[in-house]
């Protein structure tokens, strides 16, 4: 993989237009706001430029991965950090609060697992008429003390497509994945993360926009799954202390 992006970037010198053709399949599964979900971006100003290409991808994808409310909620946040005008901190806060609320629970990866696209990359890797396996470790396991994985046959597929349709609990006192910490952890991240960023949009200026954009861009540091994550967890807030010392926040 690494040697095949060195030498798409070659050949992208010498002929973008065959890479442009190339790519357009994959760029054709990305999700497309509804004419809804558009017209609520345009009413509340965040359609324009590189922002609106952030926002119409990112919010799309929150209503396949929840519903309309929960991406309604996204821009609800863009929305007031766009009132700064500081273009640098909203595209920063639309691409991170993104990642926070995307976070890779259960259902999540039932989606994933299933979606189109990853269907099509495995057909175009491998072949049609292959046969896939899950290689997958539950929290019942882990549990249990099993610390590998397992692998599952096609045979699972209906399981994940009655998992993803799970979604619905996700968050609620119902969603029976939602107590473990990490999950908690991630939701408490989301409700930090949108109190802040909307709190220093009204402080943003010439003077620390670049703080302030550093802030809002911490959520990459909040990779990895389970302990990993909650490790890198630890790290994001330490960061985050030192950056609201500087803002004053």
């Amino acid at each position: 993989a690494n040697k095949a992006a060195f030498r798409w970037g070659r050949m992208w010198v010498i002929d973008p237009d065959a890479v442009a053709a190339a790519s357009q399949l994959p760029g054709a599964l990305l999700p497309q706001p509804s004419p809804e979900l558009e017209a609520d971006i345009v009413r509340r100003g965040l359609g324009d430029g590189e922002l609106g290409r952030i926002v119409r991808l990112r919010a799309a994808d929150l209503v396949q991965y929840q519903d309309a409310k929960y991406a309604a909620k996204y821009l609800d946040t863009v929305q007031k950090v766009a009132a700064a005008g500081v273009s640098a901190y909203t595209e920063a806060v639309a691409r991170n609060l993104y990642k926070l609320m995307a976070y890779k629970d259960e259902y999540e990866v039932a989606r994933l697992h299933l979606e189109e696209a990853a269907k099509l990359h495995l057909e175009n890797e491998v072949g049609a008429g292959m046969t896939v396996t899950y290689n997958l470790h539950p929290p019942m396991l882990r549990a249990l003390g099993m610390d590998s994985k397992i692998k599952l046959g096609p045979w699972f597929t209906p399981v994940l497509a009655q998992l993803q349709k799970g979604k619905k609990l996700r968050g609620t006192p119902a969603d029976p994945f939602g107590y473990a910490k990490v999950r908690r952890v991630e939701r408490e991240l989301i409700k930090e993360y949108r109190g802040l960023v909307e709190k220093l949009a009204a402080k943003v200026n010439d003077v620390n926009t670049a703080d302030a954009v550093q802030l809002a861009e911490l959520p990459d540091l909040v990779r990895g799954y389970e302990e990993i994550k909650l490790k890198n967890v630890d790290v994001y807030h330490s960061e985050l202390a030192r950056l609201k010392s500087n803002l004053n926040l």
